[in-house]
């Protein structure tokens, strides 16, 4: 006898479509579980929150700035009548953290919690996302129409313009006659005999250089710039201020009036000293230019001529060849002695912007600045935005995010008043 053949068809006409609208055990208590537990979830946050627990709400550890409160959320999370959640406001924030405003034109004032977002771990509160930065500066408005920065910038690696220092036509306007090239070639004349320089031998990072006291106490550094580069510090051991070869001290770096009366007293001290000098030619000028055409003269008849002559000749020397070196100098009418131009070189090439060297020592400062081939005052030697971006950038790089280089507040105007906190309401 044949078997019985069975198809796909006949065996589904065995299933009973219609089982899941049957009630069965195992299906009801699926639904009740679903939403029991949910609203089970629910009345214990609420109970809890009625009972002023803070258990229900804990979004994460606090930032390392905040660390120091420990589990008292109250610091912040100031609890407010008929208000479910105790969200953190401004007036929370600003009661430990002064927070000066950004600029007095702005049209939109973030709430602190925006920008400074807790409760993402041990990270700065710094480390603002750029969409804050860009949702005023991607199309910058102001309260008074005025507008003195760019109106579009992006992230640094996007629509970020160029560095306002790099830009086309921008000039260093130092009243100052400086060859970085000739400075940096090997086998340079020295104190001690031929010496090569480097970068490092007169650009010192501030901070170090207040560690060993060149940098005045009350002048606040700026992490990680470089120190004002001074005559008395790095120029005046190869380049010191002789003016005469009979007289063993060197002119004052300082005003040319002060040069004038510290060289007439110099002198005036030898010639008393050495009335024998008087009409009897130079010994051989070692202190001073050898290729300086003005001669001194030695045809003085008394301590008096002497004097006068001599001071002529040299402030001929020092006006028109040892300060002219490297300053510009304006001359006067009459007798007056010429005025010196200030310098007036920047310490801070980027004023809108922060920036520390200390991170950046892996790289050679040739790299950055280009002064192995300058050979102008006015040429700028910082580094343009895509010498930032060949090491920023989004992958694979160091951090680009717009909180690296700026600030927000405008702690210039920070104000000075005195902690209102006592150290039991801080710590646990």
């Amino acid at each position: 006898m044949a078997g019985r053949i069975r198809t796909a068809k006949t065996r589904a006409q065995r299933i009973d479509m219609e089982y899941f609208k049957r009630p069965h055990p195992f299906r009801r208590w699926r639904l009740w579980l679903s939403l029991g537990i949910p609203a089970a979830a629910l009345l214990w946050i609420a109970a809890s929150a009625s009972a002023g627990s803070r258990a229900p709400f804990s979004s994460g550890p606090v930032a390392a700035a905040h660390a120091v409160f420990g589990q008292r959320c109250e610091r912040c999370h100031v609890r407010q009548a008929g208000a479910f959640r105790a969200h953190t406001s401004d007036q929370a924030c600003l009661s430990c953290h002064d927070a000066p405003a950004h600029k007095a034109n702005q049209t939109f004032t973030p709430a602190c919690g925006s920008c400074h977002a807790d409760h993402r771990g041990r990270v700065r509160l710094a480390e603002v996302a750029d969409g804050r930065c860009e949702q005023c500066h991607a199309s910058l408005r102001t309260t008074d129409n005025r507008v003195t920065i760019a109106e579009h910038v992006g992230p640094l690696r996007g629509s970020h313009p160029e560095f306002a220092a790099k830009r086309p036509g921008v000039r260093d306007r130092t009243a100052l006659r400086f060859n970085h090239a000739v400075h940096l070639k090997k086998d340079l004349r020295g104190p001690d005999g031929p010496t090569t320089l480097a970068c490092a031998t007169c650009h010192v990072e501030r901070e170090a250089r207040r560690a060993s006291g060149a940098v005045r106490k009350e002048q606040p550094p700026r992490g990680g710039l470089m120190a004002r580069v001074t005559y008395a510090q790095h120029c005046a051991s190869c380049h010191p201020l002789y003016f005469d070869p009979l007289v063993d001290a060197q002119a004052p770096h300082d005003t040319t009036d002060k040069v004038r009366a510290a060289v007439v007293a110099a002198l005036g001290a030898f010639i008393a000293a050495h009335p024998d000098q008087i009409g009897r030619p130079d010994p051989a000028r070692g202190r001073i230019p050898v290729n300086f055409p003005a001669p001194f003269p030695s045809s003085a008849r008394n301590a008096a001529e002497w004097l006068a002559m001599r001071s002529a000749a040299v402030e001929r020397l020092l006006w028109n060849k040892t300060c002219a070196e490297c300053h510009v100098l304006e001359r006067a009418q009459g007798s007056a002695p010429p005025r010196e131009v200030p310098t007036n070189a920047p310490q801070v090439w980027m004023p809108r912007a922060r920036f520390d060297h200390r991170p950046h020592r892996l790289a050679a400062c040739a790299t950055c600045h280009a002064a192995e081939t300058s050979r102008e005052t006015s040429d700028v030697l910082m580094p343009s935005i895509d010498t930032c971006r060949a090491c920023h950038k989004e992958t694979n790089g160091a951090r680009s995010g717009c909180f690296e280089c700026h600030q927000y507040h405008d702690w210039t105007k920070a104000r000075t008043d005195a902690p209102g906190h006592r150290l039991a309401d801080i710590v646990n």
